[in-house]
């Protein structure tokens, strides 16, 4: 993600982290201060072209093993053109090394009295003329013409940064594969409602702030089965393929369950617990994990939060 400083990509990336994209987010600074082994880059303009382009060449190849050991996107936040601290000329920074990494380019276009504002209200050292924006601004455009245009990669332009959330929403998350439509609860078409009803219910437990708090995860944990996996076997009419394929296409998210409790939606409420509690009661548990939630219980006890795929086939399973 790049655009001139000032053109808003910090606060594009919190916003991200605040609806609770699922992402990775590290600024091309941070990737070579890494491989430099610095955390002051004020020296780095003084560098040669050819040192400067081998420090880059590095970070990309950091950023490629760091892309590797994330389940989600990885965000570089960076810049295709920068003003030099040492002699105020304007450099391109794209070189042969980042066509390796990139997947997209969104680039924030934003126009230069806006950009001049947001930085005469801020204290970093940057240039505070209309006319050097707008220098920077044709510069940064000029090198995606040049730059960017003709290799495999995927360009987006965007304008207005308000829109730009959504635009780059799209790009990290997978479509959604199934709408919603008025049949369905709220808390199941929303990530956001979904998360705020989980908590309301936490707030409802009766935990004291600073107490211990167990948390436990039921299936393939305390029982050696997976609840639903055994509940899908005994019902010809719903399809394990159904349940798990938004896993495989989503990760797992909110939009993978969601598909999954619509998967378990196409028998009725009536089927679904009279299924539940033929289940609960064939599914074995780990005689050791009994033992340990009956030591949990003893004495003054813990508060103990199970996790797990069938919340009705568990409630009858331990009571």
């Amino acid at each position: 993600m790049s655009g001139i400083q000032g053109a808003g990509k910090t606060t594009l990336l919190n916003e991200l982290v605040k609806q609770g994209v699922d992402c990775t987010a590290i600024s091309g600074s941070d990737a070579i201060r890494h491989v430099m082994g610095t955390t002051d880059l004020s020296d780095f303009d003084k560098l040669s072209e050819q040192e400067r382009t081998k420090f880059r060449g590095q970070a990309v190849d950091y950023l490629i093993e760091l892309s590797r050991t994330r389940a989600h996107p990885l965000i570089i936040d960076g810049h295709l053109i920068l003003r030099n601290r040492e002699t105020s000329e304007i450099e391109v920074n794209w070189n042969e090394h980042d066509q390796r990494l990139y997947t997209e380019v969104v680039v924030l276009n934003i126009d230069a009295e806006t950009i001049l504002q947001r930085r005469l209200s801020d204290s970093r050292e940057r240039s505070l003329s209309l006319e050097s924006v707008s220098e920077e601004i044709n510069s940064e455009l000029n090198a995606i013409e040049t730059y960017i245009f003709d290799k495999p990669i995927t360009f987006i332009e965007q304008t207005d940064l308000s829109l730009a959330t959504d635009k780059l929403r799209s790009i990290l998350e997978p479509k959604r594969r199934i709408e919603s439509n008025d049949d369905m609860p709220e808390w199941l078409n929303s990530p956001i409602r979904n998360k705020e009803k989980i908590l309301e219910i936490a707030n409802g437990l009766d935990i004291q702030e600073s107490q211990p708090v167990i948390l436990i995860d039921a299936d393939r944990t305390l029982s050696p089965n997976d609840s639903m996996a055994d509940l899908f076997s005994k019902i010809e009419s719903l399809d394990w393929d159904d349940f798990c394929s938004g896993f495989q296409h989503f990760g797992y998210d909110f939009e993978a369950f969601r598909e999954a409790i619509i998967a378990t939606s196409k028998i009725s409420a009536e089927s679904y617990t009279k299924f539940c509690a033929e289940v609960a009661n064939t599914i074995p548990m780990h005689s050791a994990a009994v033992d340990l939630l009956k030591g949990l219980i003893q004495g003054p006890g813990f508060p103990i939060i199970i996790t797990c795929g069938g919340s009705t086939i568990w409630r009858r399973l331990l009571e």
